[in-house]
């Protein structure tokens, strides 16, 4: 397993907040990430598809903000849901 920190910033629109105007550096890494491919042992395939835990921790601007679990829950996301305020202290 192999684990990487990858920190963004400047997130920001150049002009307006728009679907190819922000996240400029995310953006880059998930199209870098999807034309790569790897071989390895006689497997084949795209980086992207070695991620087996993706953890984004954004930072968030809000006083008290809400974390919610969208999409595939499991016992490890819940628990950092629940531990998050103990982080933003």
């Amino acid at each position: 397993m192999t684990l990487q920190f990858i920190f963004f910033d400047g997130e920001e629109a150049f002009k307006t907040w728009t679907d190819t105007d922000s996240i400029y550096g995310a953006r880059h890494l998930a199209e870098s990430l999807h034309n790569t491919t790897y071989s390895y042992n006689g497997i084949e395939g795209k980086q992207i598809e070695r991620i087996d835990i993706l953890v984004l921790l954004d930072l968030l601007g809000a006083k008290d903000p809400n974390i919610y679990s969208t999409q595939f829950s499991s016992e490890v996301v819940d628990s950092l849901c629940v531990l998050w305020p103990i982080f933003a202290l």
